[in-house]
């Protein structure tokens, strides 16, 4: 308990939105060879990488803060995994840093019956243990202060759910630009309150 409580207050990295953003305009060829390498699964890329390819997308021409994908819950919900997959697929082609899409086709492809598409969701975890990581590492969270920071609020969801795992999200609120959610995560024995703010 006392050790998870620890990680949440200190993990948080040196972060600056204007260092990311000017150093993505500076070099945008290599920003686009970090994305592309991002995008084949290559773990071997740092986290300041990551981190550029990840906040970097917001000055993409293709960015859209409020990208969203019904057709494609709709479709896993209706256990059509094959179907879902192509749509996450197409999704990433342009949209290749979305907890959205990179979730749901790692799990399309984990269910794939298919050896070489099961095969590709091994990439798809890198990609979004490297998101999740540099989100968890952008702040402490636990302070509106120095809250978690994302691209776009459909990132928060997933990042919660699928990487921080609480047992129960209780409520959430909005608080002046930033979004507050209280959930319970096992061993910690009290409600814990995350910020997440927009990059």
């Amino acid at each position: 308990m006392v050790l998870l409580a620890m990680i949440l207050c200190v993990n948080a990295q040196s972060f600056n939105r204007n260092e990311i953003v000017d150093a993505t305009n500076k070099n945008y060829a290599n920003y686009q060879a970090l994305t592309e390498r991002f995008i084949a699964g290559d773990a071997s890329l740092t986290p300041d990488e990551i981190r550029m390819v990840y906040y970097g997308y917001t000055i993409n021409p293709s960015f859209r803060a409020n990208a969203a994908y019904p057709g494609l819950q709709e479709t896993y919900n209706a256990h059509n995994y094959t179907k879902a997959l192509d749509m996450a697929r197409l999704g990433l082609s342009s949209n290749p840093v979305s907890l959205p899409l990179l979730f749901k086709a790692f799990a399309c492809s984990s269910m794939s019956h298919d050896p070489d598409t099961k095969a590709k969701a091994k990439v798809y975890q890198t990609r979004i243990n490297q998101i999740c990581d540099v989100i968890f590492e952008s702040g402490k969270g636990v302070s509106s202060h120095s809250p978690y920071v994302v691209i776009r609020s459909s990132d928060i969801d997933p990042f919660i759910k699928n990487y921080l795992q609480p047992t129960v999200v209780l409520d959430q609120s909005q608080v002046g630009s930033q979004l507050a959610v209280k959930m319970r995560i096992d061993g910690v024995p009290d409600d814990v309150i995350l910020y997440f703010d927009l990059f």
